[in-house]
């Protein structure tokens, strides 16, 4: 079972930065969240692949950001044609 926050989908990487950000989408409503990777517990970053993670504490003026983040590798839809 998942003991994670929020899931949602990294859809941006910077890799010479190490950070991107993870759209997590409800009720028509998309928020954004910061991701660097020195908060990523497993998994790689790449850009479609769902992201499970707890939020930090939120400061005034700043996007949230995920932490503790466990990111899960994107399936081959062409896999076994």
């Amino acid at each position: 079972m998942n003991t994670k926050e929020k899931s949602g989908i990294l859809i941006t990487w910077l890799f010479a930065k190490k950070f991107g950000f993870v759209a997590v989408y409800t009720n028509g409503i998309t928020q954004k969240f910061f991701l660097h990777s020195s908060k990523i517990e497993s998994g790689a970053p790449a850009v479609g692949s769902v992201v499970y993670f707890n939020v930090s504490p939120v400061r005034e003026g700043v996007l949230p950001s995920a932490i503790q983040a466990i990111i899960v590798p994107q399936s081959d839809d062409k896999a076994g044609l």
